[in-house]
């Protein structure tokens, strides 16, 4: 990972955008077990960081630690 950010701010800003995707998702109508349900955040947590990882290498230099 390529980033100039603090752990910390790093985190807020996957944090941040794995708020916003998942802001609309509701429980999809074909998931009957909970675990389908982690399966979906945990997509959405995954991709969630590797657009932090590509924010933080084209923002880099552009805040302090």
């Amino acid at each position: 990972m390529m980033t100039d950010f603090s752990q910390e701010r790093f985190v807020d800003i996957g944090q941040s955008i794995f708020v916003q995707l998942a802001k609309d998702l509701s429980r999809p109508q074909n998931c009957e077990c909970d675990e389908d349900i982690r399966e979906i955040y945990k997509k959405y947590a995954n991709a969630s960081f590797i657009a932090a990882e590509e924010f933080s290498k084209v923002f880099r230099h552009q805040e302090h630690n």
